[in-house]
């Protein structure tokens, strides 16, 4: 990476100028504090001369001469003074816009919204990269998107040791060779591509990727920057986490920023929360970047700026020998100030990506087990059901529910039950210029979905032969077609386009034309089209979602209050704790399970692992839904939480002489049936519960 000289002294220049403005409106202020007290003694004279006229017989003419001489000059100062002020006011206001825009993240999440963000934990930037060493020479050129799923695979460890292995091209080392070419350079390395750390003086790693590859936020946090630099870091975003652990004392908390660099497109804002691992944009080869790849680098709260880089054009000027930034690079300039304000971001993340707070650390590795007998999943059905006649209020759910759904025709990404067509609900603004325009939205959006924005005019010559401009307030993070309206688009006074967005940020549509300008409602934007901008398990359901954990039915739905049948459940917690599947169809123990259904890998991986077992007849009968007793034993089950040292009874409807006494002790310390006194074990659990739980648990190891 490398940053322009006219780019550093335009940086210096406007630093300059916003001190010497303030400078003057201090001297400005101090001046007229002066200039006040002057005021007042000459007021006190002015007195003093009335009472001479009043007491003593002066000459009250002179007098007041005196004083409409003083009240002129004092107004004439006055207006000196206020036109002073404004000029200063704009001049610093122009002047420190480049600070005011650093800082405008301060204005737009508030403290609170930092204090509310809990440290969970940390994950790597990227997910999945091509298998470069079977990539066609046609395929190296390829986006993300055009390359071949088989050719994707998951991001490999960060290892030197393997780096330098695939450094030597052979035969038998495909996967050093695809670890060498992933990671081109190390951290704090240089450009020579030796695969060695603190060679150079180069911040965080770069990690090889086609363009469009999605990039995700490190750990949770607020974004406090979105800019781009035609050269040096392009496309880049910032990211501050507040209260982790101190990379050099543990025990401490410190805060962090996180910078992603040379994409070619972000999709978030300025002042937005991020979950772990959401997506926040795609990469790219913009700025100072000789092929496209990700520039990532975690800078202390003490660097001067983020992303930091540790010298400047001046410093390249002044070291002998150094020719270049690159050359630089390979010379180590600046590696002390490297180490001073950077963190090796693969350690850090390898230190904390299972990281989960002290208290369920040790619940879950509790040495002291409390004697229970501890029951198989499938024996739940029957004694809860049993428990259940005494214990349950007579409103409970039924438990009785089947479905006669054909799982073998079921797509594995989709889990849902049953698909439910939504309409959405609509909106419009209007303005009038010899008729009225209208633009009718929908209230929300789903980001990655199209949705139809609809142009309603009464009279056509509103149109006018410039036609109507079409943008929106996410700027060049949407896509409109078509992006102008003629009259030959409006059909009945009715014209339609399309926008599609991945951002998740509200926005509004402009139409401009002969009429000026108008602006759609605000549109929001939700996770599914089915679950509402303000649903209880919001931020669940988009963690799952964002996950690749679920995902929607054929019309795109969640389906929160559906019911989770057996054959989906192994699924998402297999998937929701990174649980491979390599079991072949021989595996299967159940008689209702062969190679030809969707499921049958994740069935046979999870009855491999004691997680569930079938039915006497040997059936699994992936169709019946799960109750949550049921449930709770799956999820610890696959996460090997046994939990012990819990006493007391959680829920007024759970015995407690019942087996499953210590799942509901567990789940009532996590808070994951909120709100009731009564946590019903034989309910059916819903897919919006479901994935409550698995965000509430997911750092519980």
């Amino acid at each position: 990476m490398q940053f322009k000289r006219s780019q550093k002294r335009s940086d210096f220049f406007i630093k300059t100028w916003e001190k010497a403005a303030i400078s003057i409106l201090v001297m400005a202020c101090v001046n007229s504090f002066i200039q006040r007290s002057k005021t007042k003694k000459i007021e006190k004279i002015q007195q003093n001369d009335s009472f001479a006229v009043r007491v003593i017989g002066s000459d009250k003419k002179s007098v007041d001469q005196k004083n409409n001489l003083f009240h002129r000059q004092r107004s004439t100062k006055k207006i000196i003074s206020v036109c002073t002020g404004v000029f200063l006011f704009g001049l610093v206001a122009v002047l420190s816009q480049s600070t005011l825009q650093k800082y405008a993240h301060l204005f737009k999440a508030s403290l609170s919204s930092y204090e509310q963000i809990t440290f969970d934990g940390t994950t790597m930037p990227i997910k999945q990269v091509p298998n470069w060493s079977t990539l066609t020479d046609a395929e190296r050129k390829m986006s993300y998107d055009q390359l071949p799923k088989s050719k994707i695979i998951p991001l490999p460890a960060y290892d030197t040791a393997a780096m330098k292995r695939g450094m030597v091209w052979r035969s038998d080392n495909q996967t050093d060779r695809n670890t060498y070419i992933t990671y081109p350079v190390a951290h704090a390395g240089n450009y020579k591509l030796d695969a060695t750390e603190n060679a150079g003086s180069h911040p965080g790693i770069d990690i090889k990727v086609p363009t469009g590859t999605p990039v995700h936020g490190y750990a949770n946090g607020i974004v406090t920057k979105v800019a781009f630099q035609s050269t040096g870091y392009g496309h880049h975003i910032v990211i501050k986490h507040v209260n982790v652990p101190d990379p050099d004392n543990p025990a401490k908390r410190t805060t962090l920023y996180s910078s992603y660099s040379h994409l070619s497109r972000p999709i978030v804002t300025v002042g937005q929360t991020i979950i772990k691992g959401e997506k926040i944009g795609l990469s790219g080869r913009t700025g100072m970047a000789t092929a496209p790849h990700l520039h990532f680098q975690i800078d202390k709260a003490d660097a001067p700026f983020y992303p930091y880089w540790p010298f400047t054009w001046k410093d390249v000027q002044s070291a002998p020998g150094v020719g270049s930034y690159f050359d630089a690079v390979n010379k180590k300039l600046g590696q002390q100030k490297l180490f001073a304000h950077t963190i090796h971001p693969v350690k850090y993340y390898n230190t904390y990506k299972n990281f989960a707070p002290t208290d369920i650390r040790v619940l879950a590795q509790a040495d002291t087990p409390k004697p229970t007998t501890i029951a198989t999943v499938d024996e739940v059905r029957s004694s809860v059901i049993a428990q259940e006649t005494r214990t349950i209020p007579e409103t409970r759910t039924t438990f009785s529910v089947t479905n006669d759904r054909d799982l073998t025709s079921v797509n594995p990404a989709v889990v849902s039950t049953r698909s439910i067509t939504t309409t959405p609900e609509t909106q419009k603004s209007s303005v009038s210029v010899n008729g009225r325009l209208e633009i009718e939205t929908p209230k929300e959006f789903v980001p990655g979905q199209t949705h139809v924005v609809t142009f309603l005019s009464e009279n056509p010559t509103l149109v006018a032969s410039a036609g109507i401009e079409l943008s929106s307030t996410l700027k060049n993070m949407a896509t409109i077609t078509p992006s102008r309206l003629t009259v030959s688009d409006f059909r009945n006074g009715k014209a339609q386009v399309s926008v599609t967005t991945d951002s998740s940020y509200m926005y509004r549509l402009i139409a401009t034309g002969n009429f000026g300008e108008v602006k759609s409602p605000s549109i929001r934007s939700q996770i599914f089209p089915d679950v509402a901008s303000n649903h209880p398990n919001q931020s669940a359901i988009k963690y799952v979602k964002a996950s690749g954990i679920f995902s929607g039915d054929g019309n795109g739905n969640f389906n929160p209050n559906e019911p989770l049948n057996r054959a989906a459940a192994v699924k998402v917690l297999l998937e929701a704790n990174n649980v491979s599947t390599s079991r072949r169809a021989s595996d299967s123990q159940f008689s209702d399970v062969t190679s030809s259904d969707w499921f049958y890998e994740y069935v046979a991986e999870a009855a491999a692992r004691d997680i569930v077992k079938g039915y006497d007849d040997g059936s699994f009968r992936g169709d019946q839904s799960v109750n949550r007793a049921e449930f709770m034993k799956m999820i610890l089950q696959t996460k090997g939480v046994t939990p012990r040292g819990l006493t007391g009874q959680p829920y007024t409807d759970v015995p407690e002489d019942s087996w499953f006494i210590d799942l509901f002790r567990f789940a009532e310390v996590h808070n994951l049936f909120p709100n009731s006194n009564y946590v019903q074990p034989g309910a059916f659990i819903t897919r919006a519960e479901v994935a409550e739980i698995i965000y509430a648990l997911r750092n519980v190891r």
